[in-house]
C-alpha cells in the first residue's frame, strides 16, 4: 500500500510539473502568435474612451473612426465573432476593467443576449486568475476547476490556432477593430424577430454588468442593432425594465425597421456591408453625442 501511494505522489508530482511547464510554453506561443489578436487586443492593449462591446453585429456595424471624428474621442470596437451572449461580455468587461477603465461602453443587446449559458466562455480560460470578477463566472457555470488543475487545458479552444498562427504577422488593425463587409451578392430575405430567449440568469448578468460600469464610472448605453427583419416591440421588455431602474440609456434600432428600404446597406440579414456601417456609425454617433451634450 505504501509503495502504492508512493507511485500516486510521484504521477501526481510529475503531471503538475509537465502540466505547469507545457502550460508555460503554450502561453509563450499564444503570445507570439496571430490567434485571437484581436481578444489580446481588447483585454491587454487598448486604453481608450469610448468601446464598442458586442457581437460580429457590433464588428460589422460601427466605424471607430466615425466616432473619433464626431466625438473627438478615441475609440475601438470590441464586437468579437460569436460573443453576444451576456456572461461573456460581463468576463470580457471585467478583464478589460483590471487595466484600464473606459469613460463610455456601448453595449449591444439581441436575440441571444439571455441564453442560458456561455457561448465561447472557454476563449477567455488563458485569462483566468486575472479578474475575480471573470474567474467567478467559470465558477458559475461549473468550468472553473479543470482549467485550474491544468493549465495546459485553458489553451486546449485554441491550441491549433495558435500553433499555425505562431510566428506569423498579426492582422492589420488599422480599423480599430472593425471589419468591413461587402454588399449582399444575393436578394436579402426580410426575417422577423417574433420572440427570443431571455432566462433569469441572463437578467441577473445583465444587471450586474450595469452595476460593475456604474461602480467604476463608466457611462453605459445600451442598444439594439438594427436587422432586417421585422419585430415585435415586447422583445426586449425585461432588459428594458432593469435598464430603467438604473437609468440607463437605451436605444432600439431594430424594432422601427431601421435601413429595411437599402438592402445596399446589407451583407447579410444580419450584418451590415461597409456602407451600411458607415451611414449607421454617423447616426448612433450623432445620437450619443447629443445625449452627452443633454447630461452635461
Amino acid at each position: 500500500m505504501k509503495k502504492i501511494i508512493t507511485t500516486i505522489i510521484i504521477l501526481l508530482v510529475m503531471y503538475f510539473i509537465v502540466d505547469r511547464m507545457g502550460g508555460m510554453a503554450i502561453r509563450w506561443a499564444y503570445n507570439h502568435s496571430a490567434t485571437d489578436a484581436k481578444l489580446k487586443t481588447i483585454v491587454e492593449k487598448i486604453e481608450v474612451e469610448i468601446v464598442l462591446m458586442g457581437s460580429s453585429k457590433t464588428e460589422d456595424h460601427f466605424i471607430p473612426q466615425v466616432f473619433e471624428d464626431s466625438l473627438g474621442m478615441s475609440t475601438y470596437n470590441c464586437g468579437l465573432v460569436g460573443c453576444m451572449d451576456i456572461y461573456y461580455q460581463y468576463a470580457l468587461l471585467n478583464l478589460m476593467l483590471e487595466r484600464y477603465t473606459p469613460k463610455i461602453v456601448l453595449l449591444e443587446i439581441g436575440n441571444k443576449t439571455g441564453v442560458d449559458r456561455p457561448q465561447r466562455l472557454a476563449a477567455l480560460a488563458p485569462y483566468l486568475g486575472w479578474s475575480s470578477q471573470t474567474d467567478s463566472v467559470f465558477r458559475d457555470f461549473g468550468q472553473y476547476n479543470e482549467y485550474i488543475l491544468s493549465y495546459c487545458y485553458r489553451y486546449n479552444m485554441n491550441f491549433m490556432n495558435t500553433i499555425g498562427w505562431l510566428g506569423k504577422q498579426i492582422v492589420d488593425d488599422t480599423n480599430k477593430g472593425f471589419v468591413c463587409q461587402t454588399v449582399a451578392d444575393y436578394t436579402l430575405k426580410k426575417g422577423d424577430f417574433l420572440d427570443i430567449q431571455v432566462c433569469e440568469k441572463a437578467l441577473r448578468y445583465f444587471e450586474m454588468y450595469i452595476k460593475r460600469c456604474k461602480e467604476c464610472g463608466v457611462f453605459l448605453v445600451v442598444y439594439i442593432p438594427p436587422y432586417f427583419a421585422d419585430s415585435n416591440k415586447n422583445l426586449y421588455v425585461s432588459y428594458m425594465s432593469i435598464m430603467k431602474e438604473y437609468n440607463i440609456p437605451f436605444w432600439d434600432y431594430q424594432t422601427p425597421g431601421f435601413y429595411l428600404d437599402h438592402p445596399e446597406y446589407w451583407h447579410d440579414e444580419l450584418h451590415m456591408s461597409g456602407k451600411g456601417a458607415d451611414v449607421f456609425s454617423s447616426k448612433i454617433a450623432h445620437d450619443l453625442k447629443d445625449l452627452l451634450n443633454d447630461i452635461k
